[in-house]
């Protein structure tokens, strides 16, 4: 049952009056993962509302109206983690999904299937079955979009990726996702931890497997099928527009935005405290978003 620390600095170069957020920085519950204990903070203090949204996310709004020229985000948790058992393969042409899969194969803001359809025809030529296929859209994504910082924006659509091959793991999961729908596959973005290594929030995709549920693939590491334990789920939606883990505005004369994000497993066995998350921020950041 692994604990986790995250925390986020935002920084302003003046007097912040007024800040609005929403915060998906809690552990997702779902059939391979149960969140068993769960905390959110911030500093300086806010009013915190937490909801559930219409894709299952654990959701913070926090609102704080004191003066201040920093803001401090701060989540634990630990989940329990299940791995799915050994896939069964299905042929494309038997899969049957259900409503609730809709969504996840139509085209959204940041996704537009139409666009990359022949290409991930192209990719997938021969592939029969749903594991050739996404075996073969997450491969070709490994080997041809080269892993680039500050090349893309969170704004920047999947075609774009396809057209440059150059992005970062939000890049290169909504490209999947892209290819994945075009092939008649539903997929879903993910925002969490990679666990094996300390770092920012990490993206990757998941699809819909007619008999074991959402399944876990990383392009960004080529990995068909994720490692047992290795990523915990904060949120999931059809892009990144539904799932960031920080959206929101603030109110003053000058401007400002994101200092230092981190995310860690804790190795002990005790449990987690606001104080692991705070320590993992202490002293000067620099602005960080994605893995690795």
């Amino acid at each position: 049952m692994p604990s986790f620390a995250y925390a986020a600095r935002y920084v302003y170069s003046d007097t912040v009056t007024r800040n609005d957020n929403l915060l998906r920085i809690s552990a997702y519950n779902d059939t391979y993962q149960t969140s068993l204990m769960s905390a959110v903070a911030t500093e300086p203090r806010s009013t915190l509302i937490q909801f559930m949204d219409s894709f299952g996310n654990s959701t913070h709004h926090a609102r704080l109206t004191s003066p201040h020229s920093e803001f401090v985000i701060l989540s634990i948790g630990t989940v329990r983690l299940r791995k799915p058992s050994a896939l069964d393969d299905a042929s494309l042409e038997s899969m049957e999904y259900d409503e609730n899969a809709l969504r996840f194969l139509v085209s959204s803001p940041l996704v537009s299937p139409a666009r990359v359809k022949e290409a991930a025809r192209e990719i997938a030529d021969g592939a029969r079955s749903l594991l050739e296929t996404v075996g073969a859209v997450v491969d070709w994504i490994y080997a041809n979009v080269e892993y680039e910082r500050g090349w893309t924006t969170v704004a920047t659509p999947a075609e774009l990726i396809l057209e440059t091959r150059r992005g970062v793991c939000q890049d290169m999961t909504h490209l999947a996702i892209a290819m994945l729908r075009s092939l008649g596959i539903p997929a879903r973005y993910v925002c969490g931890l990679l666990v094996t290594q300390p770092g920012e929030t990490h993206a990757w995709v998941e699809y819909l497997h007619p008999r074991q549920g959402w399944i876990a693939a990383d392009p960004t590491r080529g990995q068909r099928l994720s490692a047992e334990g290795d990523l915990i789920k904060f949120a999931i939606g059809p892009d990144y527009t539904h799932a960031s883990p920080v959206e929101g505005t603030f109110r003053s004369r000058g401007t400002g935005g994101l200092d230092v994000a981190i995310g860690q497993l804790l190795s002990d066995n005790r449990p987690p405290s606001l104080e692991d998350a705070r320590n993992l921020i202490q002293g000067p950041g620099s602005a960080q978003t994605f893995w690795p």
